[in-house]
């Protein structure tokens, strides 16, 4: 159905959104939690994650772009909802003023964050890409969605972050996306579950 596909694009828009609102953000929390030159690692995280999402959906499209393509797109993007506040906080909570980047530990942890924040990326990535694959007839609307969540989140994140900490707009990220699922999962699976997704955005907002 021509709504349908339309919502779909939609949720693809809020991904979108939430994936240049967390890029941003990432430079401004690496900025200030580790050197300034770090922040240039944020965008690096999300050309990987992105990247390597859409060559997986490259080798093995039947499973990630077939019939149930709107299932792995809902929880690619709760996925990324509930790790993102997750990632963040255990980046905030480690302490690195008492490494140096001569210390094999400091890389050590920051290895293991930076996992972390690839998986964000990576599930963005993902619903884009299984997007990408379904609509690709369409592709001119679908990035229409996308070029345009895109915008609207890099400039969000400018006010956003002008009344909030850098810290908290992780739950903006994690709203938009739960936000996002309600969108694609609406039409398979239960009423429960689309009320669950709905309080979850709500909390996410109010957090």
């Amino acid at each position: 159905m021509a709504s349908t596909r339309v919502a779909t694009m939609f949720g693809v828009g809020l991904i979108a959104f939430s994936t240049l609102l967390l890029e941003v953000d990432l430079t401004r929390v690496f900025a200030v939690t580790l050197w300034y030159y770090f922040g240039f690692v944020a965008i690096s995280l999300a050309l990987l994650g992105t990247g390597a999402a859409g060559v997986l959906c490259y080798v093995d499209r039947e499973r990630w772009t077939g019939d149930n393509y709107r299932r792995h797109m809902g929880r690619f993007s709760i996925a990324l909802a509930l790790l993102c506040p997750l990632v963040i906080w255990m980046h905030l909570v480690s302490d690195f003023s008492g490494y140096t980047l001569h210390s094999t530990m400091f890389f050590a942890i920051l290895g293991l964050q930076l996992v972390g924040f690839f998986a964000l990326f990576f599930c963005a990535g993902m619903v884009i890409s299984i997007a990408l694959f379904r609509f690709r007839d369409e592709i001119g609307q679908l990035y229409f969605f996308d070029l345009a969540g895109a915008s609207l989140g890099s400039l969000a994140v400018i006010v956003l972050l002008y009344r909030y900490s850098a810290p908290a707009l992780a739950f903006a990220v994690s709203a938009a996306s739960l936000l996002a699922a309600l969108v694609f999962l609406a039409p398979v699976v239960k009423p429960a579950t689309r009320i669950l997704l709905a309080v979850l955005v709500m909390a996410a907002l109010a957090t």
